[in-house]
Parts: C-alpha cells; sequence; structure tokens
C-alpha cells in the first residue's frame, strides 16, 4: 500500500482554497467566520448523538465544571469565502480554549462516517484557519486581534468513543499528519504549532443526557 504524502495533501488543499477564492469575485468580512460562541439549542427533531452530546457538553454549568467556560460549538470556518451562501454549514464542531494562546479544534464523531473521514476534516478546518490567518487575500476577512486569531498553538484533534476505533491501526496517520503539518508550516515560514491526534473517550449516552470523559 502507498504511504500517504501529507505534506504534499496538505499543500494542495491550501492551494485548492487559494484557487477557489479567486475564482470568486465575492469576498466579505463576516462577524460570523471563526467566532467563539456556545450555541446551546437543539433543533426539534434533530436526534442526532453527536449534536446532543456537543450540545450537552457546551451546557455544562462553569459552577459544575470550570473548565466548561472555554468550550465553544460550531465555529464557522468558511463563510464569506466566496458567496454569501456556499459553505454556511463548515464548522468546527468544538473548540476548546486550553491555556491563553492555545485551543482545540475537534471533530466529533460517535457512529459516523470513519476516522479517517473526520481526519480529513478536521485536517482541512486547520488549513483554512492557516489560510485565513496568514493568507494576505482572506486575513483582512477576520479580525486579526480576536483571541482565535492570535493562537501560537492549535490541536486539531478527532474525538470519539474508543469503540469509533476499533480495528484501525491509526498510529502511521497520525504520525504522517503530524510530519505534514510541521513541514508544511517550516516551508511556509509560518509562526506558531499546528498538530494533530486521535482522542478517545468513554462515552454514556442517552438522548436527554450525554456523560463524557476523555
Amino acid at each position: 500500500m502507498a504511504k500517504l504524502d501529507s505534506a504534499a495533501l496538505i499543500a494542495e488543499i491550501y492551494e485548492k482554497i487559494g484557487e477557489n477564492w479567486d475564482s470568486s469575485n465575492y469576498h466579505q468580512r463576516s462577524g460570523e467566520i471563526w467566532r467563539l460562541e456556545k450555541q446551546t439549542r437543539i433543533s426539534d427533531g434533530n436526534d442526532s448523538p453527536e449534536v446532543s452530546l456537543e450540545r450537552a457538553i457546551v451546557n455544562i454549568p462553569v459552577e459544575i465544571w470550570p473548565d466548561a467556560k472555554g468550550w465553544f460549538n460550531q465555529v464557522p470556518v468558511a463563510t464569506g469565502l466566496t458567496s454569501p451562501t456556499a459553505d454556511r454549514k463548515r464548522a468546527i464542531d468544538l473548540v476548546h480554549k486550553t491555556g491563553s494562546k492555545a485551543y482545540e479544534f475537534i471533530e466529533l464523531k460517535i457512529a459516523s462516517d470513519t476516522p479517517l473521514y473526520a481526519a480529513m476534516e478536521i485536517l482541512k478546518y486547520g488549513v483554512l484557519y492557516i489560510f485565513f490567518r496568514y493568507d494576505v487575500r482572506a486575513s483582512k476577512l477576520v479580525d486579526k486581534e480576536s483571541e482565535l486569531m492570535q493562537a501560537e498553538t492549535i490541536h486539531l484533534q478527532v474525538l470519539a468513543p474508543k469503540e469509533y476505533y476499533e480495528g484501525c491501526d491509526l498510529a502511521w496517520l497520525e504520525t504522517s499528519i503530524n510530519h505534514g503539518l510541521a513541514n508544511f508550516l517550516r516551508l511556509k515560514n509560518l509562526p506558531g504549532e499546528v498538530d494533530f491526534k486521535f482522542e478517545a473517550f468513554s462515552l454514556n449516552f442517552s438522548r436527554s443526557r450525554a456523560e463524557w470523559r476523555r
């Protein structure tokens, strides 16, 4: 089996984002993009266990869990990139502020898709962040003084129950993506650190109540 050239993949993702940008005449500044807020409501009829768990996490009172103040969800990553309607649903499931200038970007999975699919999703969002943060074409659309745009460390993660990874050998993929990210940042001469990992948790879940422990 051919090995994944993550450095080349990340470069291609970045170039494709740039091509999409250049092919559009619509580039509007948006107060929504990369904003950190808690989206606490669930639409009627939405029975997604991932959405329920995501909302449960951001709804935990600070009095019960002090770290709750550092959790945000559904963070938009591409609003206004190429049109007023495209990519509105592209959002990071969870963003966790772990330090003064450190954040986790989390793709949350319970029983949908595959670990590889999830890894590619959060990797694309990580590359989008680099594009908006450092590319002169897009950086004007975001608030450069915002906390998130001042981050020095971004940890990309797939977060899922232990059972989600059963039968998968993912150590090589995690290592490959990390090498690719490091090489990409070095070649672009960009500051800061971006890394990637698969994270597992134990889950006791029901529609009305979600508990999780990493």
